[in-house]
């Protein structure tokens, strides 16, 4: 990517946020961070971890570090790789991003297959039948995962769309009310007329 691209996606919000990793080997103990840089330009945490490992023991004594001390901190540092589950995630994530909707549910449901209690699966699923038009559907996606805003906004236009359809009911009812008590009373008044004629 140039870097007059890299300003216009970063213009539009649509660069690559990067990461930040930084592992502290300390004679007391390992510390390792994971940031992520957002739109703002904060830093927010991935992964903030700080494992007591005692490196230093003993240094002063024998003037290296023990083999058992190197063992703990070795182990202290442990590689992550990215499960099948993230994966799904991350795609679903991806997906709706670039406006496919259909693929971005149907891996939200599989990630709702792996984990039944991940709440963004049920938001994900929410917000791609929010954006195919499927509002009811939406609202019950939403509704699982208590998410009251989105909830809202599905009802919204759910409600929106009964009104445009039902509004012919209201406006009969509404002329029967304002025209039939006239026609009504003047009918009365007629034959009252007739009568007393």
């Amino acid at each position: 990517m140039s870097k007059k691209n890299k300003k216009t996606a970063a213009a539009k919000g649509t660069a690559p946020r990067p990461r930040v990793a930084v592992i502290d080997a300390g004679s007391n103990s390992i510390k390792y961070f994971l940031g992520e840089w957002d739109a703002e330009g904060l830093l927010s945490s991935l992964a903030d971890e700080n494992d007591v490992t005692r490196l230093g023991r003993g240094l002063g004594e024998g003037g290296a570090l023990s083999p058992e001390a190197m063992e703990r901190s070795a182990a202290a540092i442990t590689r992550f790789d990215l499960t099948e589950f993230g994966r799904y995630v991350n795609y679903a994530l991806a997906y709706y991003r670039r406006g496919l909707y259909d693929e971005s549910a149907a891996l939200w449901q599989e990630v709702l297959r792996m984990n039944g209690n991940f709440g963004m699966a049920y938001s994900g699923i929410a917000r791609a039948l929010l954006r195919q038009g499927d509002y009811r559907g939406a609202m019950r996606y939403f509704r699982i995962n208590d998410d009251f805003v989105g909830y809202g906004r599905a009802f919204g236009f759910y409600r929106r769309i009964w009104v445009e359809r039902n509004f012919w009911m209201f406006a009969l009812a509404l002329g029967i009310l304002i025209i039939v008590p006239p026609v009504v009373k003047n009918v009365r008044r007629l034959r009252r007329e007739i009568r007393e004629a």
